[in-house]
Parts: C-alpha cells; structure tokens; sequence
C-alpha cells in the first residue's frame, strides 16, 4: 500500500463521502411499508401514519447498514465497473476499514429505534430483512435466478413489514403483484448489466461475479417480460374480484390502472432492449418523467375508483 493511501485510510470520511456511502437516496424503495396503508384506505389515520414513519426510518438505516457491508465487500469488483468504482470506498474516499463500525452504527440505530417504537413482530422482519439482504451481498448475488427471486422478495418483505408495523392486513394480491412485478425489475437489472458486458466484448460479468452469461440475454428478457405481464393479469383478476365485492365504490377506474401498468412494463423493456435502461430500474424509473406521469394517472384511477370509500 502506497503512502499515500495509507493517509486516506487514517483520515475520517468527509459528509459527502458518507452521504454516498448511506445511500439515502436508495431509501425510496422503504416507501413501500406504506403500501398497506394505502390499499386498505388507511393514510387519514394519523396514529399508523406515524408507525409508518417510524418503520421507514428503521428499515432506511438498516438498509444502509446492508449497502455499507455490500461496498466492502465488492470493493474489488466496484474497482473494475465503469460506474460503481466512483463508489466512496472503491474511490478511496472511505477506508475499508472504517465501513463495519459505521455499518454497526446504523444496523443499531435502525433495530433500537424499531425495537423502541414498534412492535415485535416488525423487529422480527426488520431482523430477516437484514439476514437476507446481508446473504445476498456475500453469496445470494451468485446463484442465477435465485438471485432475482430474493431481490422481489425482498421487496414484498418491504411492504410486508409495513403491514406488521401498521398493524396492517396485507392482501395476498398485494403480494402477488409485488413478487411479480419486482422480479420483472430485477431481471431487468440484471439484463442491462449483461447488455453492458455484451457491447464491452466480455464472454462473462466477471466484474459482478455474477452467474450469468452473455448467451443469456434472450432468456434474461423474455422471463422479465413474462413477469412483467404476470404482475398486470395479477391486477386485472383483482379488479375483477373486486368487481364482485364492491370494495371500491367505482371499481372501473382500476381497470385504467391496468392498461398504465401494461404501457409501463412494455416501455420498460424497449428501453432496456435498445441499451436505455439504467443499472438500476428503480433509479432509471425515479429519473424518467413517463414513469411518473403514469404514477400519477395510476393514483387519480384508484381515487376515482375508491369513491366515497
């Protein structure tokens, strides 16, 4: 080590470094533990609004936790991606070894906070989030398909333990719908970082360690489509159900919601086939103003649709 190097290890992270670290911006994907409250018409009590609040928090510093451990972990590998090396630890700018005491810090807060505002059963998932998302960045990430299949759970568990914060019944089409459309973005993920390893000349995402191969593309997207669609019939059997039940007092406006999930997922994936996707869905999705514009149609239909509900 040069030493030079060894200066920057010995100096604290600056703000900005540790900001990147944290990642907050990634915390959007924590809004999801509202979605309970959401689909069952509660977001006017204030009382699970707050415990709502309270478990974002504790999953956004858990979560952090995790993204700190996933950089030490993939320093190598961040060091050898066109973007992931402008990481704070792959950079430099955050030491190696001040990434487990600062991990620590956060998995505390985020558990203390948890197990001193909510309930039991959200610690339990809080814990299994933590398990299952620290399994994925030191072996998961390696077994193709399982891979993908962890990644939508691990956002159902999100929604799962907003319910159990709440106090929530989460509907099973909820969590259809969920695993379904959640595993789409993962493939998706996953296609455009093998997209990116087939335009570089690579045989194989070594820099990932991932288990996937070029020659895999074609399989990447059709099964990423196929979920995709599965996610809209998931919906569309809802509405029909529902239909029936007369839960929304105008369900007919859900069905506008269908065709905005439908044009959703099919633009999706011709941005992802022509190269346009981002390595991250989520964060492509967050920066794209279609998508927002069908979020916003989608809330005005269930608004339509919930009536005087």
């Amino acid at each position: 080590m040069s030493d030079s190097q060894s200066l920057i290890d010995q100096q604290p992270p600056t703000a900005i470094a540790l900001l990147k670290l944290l990642r907050p911006w990634q915390w959007v994907k924590n809004l999801l533990v509202f979605a309970p409250l959401l689909f069952a018409h509660q977001v006017s009590d204030s009382a699970l609004i707050i415990q709502g609040i309270l478990a974002f928090i504790s999953l956004s510093f858990v979560a952090s936790s995790v993204y700190v451990i996933n950089d030490w972990a993939d320093v190598e590998a961040d060091r050898l991606h066109p973007t992931k090396k402008r990481r704070p630890v792959a950079s430099g700018s955050v030491s190696r070894q001040a990434c487990w005491p600062i991990a620590v810090t956060f998995l505390c807060l985020g558990v203390g906070l948890a197990i001193w505002k909510t309930n039991l059963n959200f610690v339990y998932a809080l814990l299994t989030y933590f398990v299952l998302t620290t399994g994925y960045t030191f072996y998961f990430k390696r077994m193709v398909i399982v891979d993908v299949l962890l990644l939508a759970v691990l956002y159902t568990l999100r929604i799962v333990s907003g319910g159990l914060a709440t106090d929530t019944p989460v509907s099973e089409w909820l969590l259809a719908f969920s695993m379904f459309i959640f595993a789409s973005l993962a493939f998706a993920k996953r296609y455009s970082e093998l997209y990116r390893v087939d335009a570089e000349g690579s045989d194989r995402d070594e820099s990932n360690r991932r288990g996937y191969r070029v020659t895999d593309l074609p399989s990447v997207e059709v099964m990423g489509i196929v979920t995709g669609y599965l996610s809209v019939l998931v919906l569309a059997l809802y509405v029909k159900r529902d239909s029936d039940d007369s839960l929304y007092a105008y369900p007919q406006f859900l069905w506008g919601v269908c065709v905005c999930m439908m044009y959703w997922v099919s633009r999706l994936w011709i941005r992802a086939r022509r190269g346009e996707l981002n390595e991250d869905p989520v964060a492509f999705t967050l920066k794209d103003p279609a998508s927002w514009i069908v979020g916003m149609i989608c809330i005005a239909c269930a608004a339509f649709a919930a009536g005087g509900h």
